[in-house]
This record gives structure tokens, sequence and C-alpha cells, in this order.
């Protein structure tokens, strides 16, 4: 079969049980193969196999090529990064998404070039008159011998459709025995030791309870909790809380309870004043960096605490509590990510309504979250709350989480 503006030999996507070949797809790879970016059948097979994939997705869904929007293309994107492939079992990783994005786009591109397709999808893609294709770097074999400006293609404009570069990890909110494996391991709160390190406990406690994220932690500064009274009888504030999340620079209030409180009161005067006089001497300075938390005293290099040491240090815990899996590959993971203690806050404070039959207030857990929309909030934890363990008592109640009475294992 002969198909005007194809050539033998070149790929090509067929469309089934009719056998019929599908013309503007096709145009597309043979566009791509003849443009000289790349001769690697690779290359060709990459882009046919991401085309047709968005081609099946809108077929299912009775949606012609031509018609389809960027709100489809935005929820074929969110499949891809949250339903297991029939292939592996697992989501896509955003790396494979965002290499079919680019090529979805281009194919577009290339068809409105082409006059053969008009639409909001190519709204804003820059170059659509003088098509040049775009193939991603790791399919590229010759992108050692290109401008960077190449990268960076004519999708540009569409960036936020892709997805960042890192692995997409789920929510997994910690279960009321791994978080007691947890604190068994961190040991005693800073309020009730006489000597050795408090600092990760209260770490794990302030986090979980105050919702806050990696980023968070290590910029919390001591002038924001020195005033701290855990005996007042009204809420408990740390207020300022500065961090970055998906929407930018973000500052906030927290709530946190009477216990937190005394924890973080008798860090500051113990093993954050050590860790402070240990780094004035080390560096010959009679002022310090106002950060909270510090790196431990029997550490050698003393100074403020990073957020790769936040990280390292919670999963030395889940080490020593023996939360680790082994995945499918048979390599040894750590069951939770620093993040899921943020995770945990919202699915068990939620689970704690539910349980009281009381309605759950989602516009203060996003307060505290610092969520602008508490639809997404109640859309993002509403199924854990449905999966937690029943029995489950005031998360803010952390002696009820570490202690072995009344709270389901």
């Amino acid at each position: 079969m002969k198909v005007d503006g194809l050539r033998e030999h070149l790929p090509s996507i067929w469309e089934y049980p009719g056998m019929t070949i599908m013309s503007e797809a096709s145009l597309f790879l043979s566009g791509l193969a003849e443009s000289g970016r790349s001769a690697s059948p690779h290359t060709w097979k990459a882009a046919a196999t991401d085309v047709e994939g968005w081609l099946n997705y809108l077929l299912a869904r009775g949606i012609v090529w031509g018609a389809a929007i960027v709100d489809d293309l935005i929820s074929y994107r969110d499949a891809l990064l949250t339903v297991p492939s029939q292939k592996t079992g697992e989501p896509c990783s955003s790396a494979t998404v965002r290499r079919r994005m680019v090529y979805i786009l281009e194919f577009y591109r290339y068809l409105a070039a082409k006059g053969l397709y008009v639409g909001d999808i190519v709204d804003g893609l820059s170059e659509v008159k003088s098509y040049k294709p775009f193939v991603p770097s790791d399919l590229d074999a010759m992108t050692h011998t290109r401008p960077k400006t190449l990268a960076k293609a004519a999708v540009s404009s569409r960036s936020k459709l892709l997805p960042k570069g890192c692995h997409v990890r789920h929510p997994r909110p910690l279960s009321v025995k791994d978080y007691r494996a947890l604190a068994a391991a961190a040991g005693p709160r800073p309020s009730e030791r006489e000597d050795g390190s408090g600092r990760d406990r209260l770490i794990l406690d302030l986090t979980t309870t105050g919702s806050l994220r990696i980023n968070e932690i290590e910029r919390l500064r001591v002038d924001q909790v020195a005033a701290l009274d855990p005996q007042t009888t009204g809420r408990i504030i740390i207020r300022g809380i500065e961090g970055k999340g998906r929407g930018g620079k973000k500052i906030r209030d927290i709530e946190i309870n009477s216990e937190v409180a005394k924890d973080i009161l008798a860090y500051i005067e113990g093993e954050r004043r050590q860790a402070v006089n240990q780094f004035k001497k080390k560096y010959n300075t009679l002022r310090a960096p106002t950060a909270l938390f510090y790196s431990r005293p029997d550490y050698g290099r003393p100074g403020p605490l990073s957020a790769d040491g936040i990280r390292a240090a919670f999963n030395k815990l889940q080490i020593e509590a023996k939360l680790v899996d082994i995945d499918r590959h048979g390599n040894p993971r750590h069951r939770y990510a620093f993040h899921d203690l943020r995770h945990t806050y919202a699915s068990w404070t939620a689970a704690i309504s539910v349980e009281k039959g009381i309605p759950t207030n989602w516009r203060a857990i996003a307060d505290q979250m610092g969520h602008s929309d508490p639809s997404l909030t109640k859309k993002i934890y509403t199924h854990f709350v449905e999966i937690l363990e029943p029995g489950t008592r005031t998360f803010i109640d952390l002696s009820a989480l570490t202690s072995t009475d009344g709270v389901s294992p």
C-alpha cells in the first residue's frame, strides 16, 4: 500500500483490524527518520511506541487524535505516572513519561507544520512553521556533538506538561507499628533522656505532627521556637515556616502539641547548645548559624544539619528498626521516604475524624500542610484513610503512638 508522502523502508504505524496505515502518524515517523537528526532504528521505535500508546489511549476513550486537547494529554501523563504498567507491574518512571510526552508534542507540532492539525496542543509551541525534529539526548547518538540549545527543543513552552526527571514515588503513610519501631530506634525524647542524642527522635515527632517538608526542617531557625510555652492552654504555633513545595516558595504557620514543644526546648538547652559550642570552638568564632538542628555533638564536623543529613539519619533509623524491604530485583530498599512522615500526618489526622464519627476538617489539614486547595488534599489522602488500621487514636498524641495501650498494632 502506498500513501502520499511516505516512502518504502521507513517506519509506519498500522491500524487494526483493517490493517490500514495510519498516515498522519506514519508521516511524522518518516519525517523523523529523514530529518538527519538520528538514523538509529531505536529512535524510530521509541517514537513509534510513544505515539502508538497515545493513539491507543485516545481510541479507548472514543477521541479522534485531531480532536484531542491539552487536558487529554495531561490525563494521559497522569495515568502513566500512577497506573501500573502491564509489562513491569509499576507505573512508568518520570523520565520515561517525559520522553513520551516530548514525542507526542513533536507529533502534533510536525502535523501542524504540515497543515494537518489545528488545536490547543500546539498553542505556544515555537517553530511550528519550520519544523526541526527533537530527539531526546538518551536516544540521540550524536548528542555530544550538538549545541546544548538543541536539547531545549520547541516544546519548552509546554514544559509544565513534562514531569521532572526523577522517580515518582507514591504516598506511603506509616503504620502505627512502624512508627513505634522508628521511635524505639531513635530512643527517648529529648525531654525524657539524661544523655545521648534525642535529635532524630525530635525530628521524627516534629515532622510527623507538624507536616513539615525536609527543606522546612532544614531551614527552621532557633529564634522561631525559642519562646514556645509548653504550659500554655492555648494553641502552640510555630510561625514563618519557610520551605519550597511544587508551587514554589511556601511560608506558613503550623500547630504543634505541648509534648513536641517541650522536646524542642530540651533539645535547645541540651544537645544543641553543646553542638553550637563545638562549632564556635572549631571555627574560632563567637557567632554560629541560627539553624535549629545541628549535627550531633559526637560527629566530627559540627554545623547545621543539611537535608541530606536529615534523610540519612531517617534511613539509618529504618535500618535499625528493620524497616527495609526487598524490591522485585532483589535489592534492599528503605520502606519509607522521609516525605512519608508528612503523608502520615494527613492520613492519620483524617482517620481520627472518621473513627470519631465527625466530619474531617480538610481545610485545617490543608493549612497545616501548606496546601492552597483543600479539595486536592482530600483527593490525595481519602484513599489512605480507608486503609488505615482501626483503633488509631489521635495522631497528635505521641504518647499513644509509642505506648502499647489503646493503639492497634
